[in-house]
């Protein structure tokens, strides 16, 4: 956060010439890459003019994480959502919003910045509610799959009132529970290794559920890890630094998973209808 007290703020003209320079430097980028025509320039000069424009957009995008904040913070605090996270995906809009503004059209960069920080910010928020969302269903689901395979392998009732007397939940939970996640309610298809795993899944490979290995490796890996079915739950911290990338690439890969896993629950609940 200190770059943001440390940098200073930009006027409108210079806003204007650090977009020229930036768009200059594209430019001279394209035609050393052999897209654009660099005209009489020489390698030295276009090199020159990339390094120039790249200056120009550090300090276009240092000037403007005050905007960032400005947008992140409050939004954080109204949603209980960590304002550092926030402040990231803020930064994502801002490099956007960089390269969509046009100088030429008589807007300070404000205005187009403002746009599109408040779009990345609000995604992540959404983003972030229905991941807690959708991981509170998972764990909801285990416990009832769980009770459920308990009362098959000992030969007992395993209707609603029965599993939500042993879970000390109303029906009504359970109920909720098996509409939203596609429980089979007297027709347990998914075992578990470990009838005491009453909240969560102890061994993945007999465990989880079959549409989980229909997604892609990366997303059946992320889901597994963040929802404690291998193990402990792991934070976004941890999982970056298993996957060697960023807390907000991790993120974007969770929110990917949960979609298709969407679409893989409901794709197996009405395979087995049929």
């Amino acid at each position: 956060m200190d770059m943001i007290s440390d940098e200073k703020l930009l006027a409108a003209d210079e806003e204007v010439e650090l977009a020229k320079v930036i768009e200059a430097g594209v430019l001279a980028g394209a035609a050393l890459a052999g897209r654009f025509d660099g005209g009489d320039a020489s390698h030295d000069e276009l090199v020159q003019l990339v390094r120039e424009g790249e200056r120009a957009w550090e300090r276009m995008f240092l000037a403007n994480l005050r905007l960032v904040w400005s947008i992140a913070r409050p939004v954080a605090a109204r949603t209980a959502t960590n304002p550092e996270e926030l402040f990231q995906e803020g930064c994502i809009g801002l490099a956007e919003g960089i390269r969509r503004w046009d100088q030429r059209m008589g807007t300070r960069f404000s205005v187009v910045g403002w746009k599109w920080i408040r779009h990345h910010v609000q995604n992540a928020v959404i983003a972030q509610q229905e991941s807690r969302r959708t991981r509170g269903d998972l764990r909801a689901a285990a416990e009832v799959l769980a009770v459920q395979e308990r009362f098959r392998q000992a030969g007992q009732d395993r209707s609603v009132e029965q599993v939500a007397r042993s879970l000390g939940r109303d029906p009504l939970h359970v109920l909720r529970v098996v509409e939203a996640r596609h429980v089979p309610l007297g027709d347990v298809t998914d075992q578990l290794a470990d009838e005491s795993a009453a909240a969560r899944f102890e061994e993945v490979e007999t465990s989880a559920p079959d549409w989980i290995y229909r997604l892609q490796r990366d997303e059946r890996e992320i889901l597994l890890l963040r929802n404690g079915f291998a193990g402990e739950p792991r934070s976004y911290a941890w999982c970056a630094r298993h996957f060697n990338t960023s807390a907000s690439s991790i993120r974007r890969l969770e929110e990917r998973a949960l979609r298709s896993a969407r679409t893989a629950a409901s794709w197996s609940q009405a395979r087995d209808v049929a």
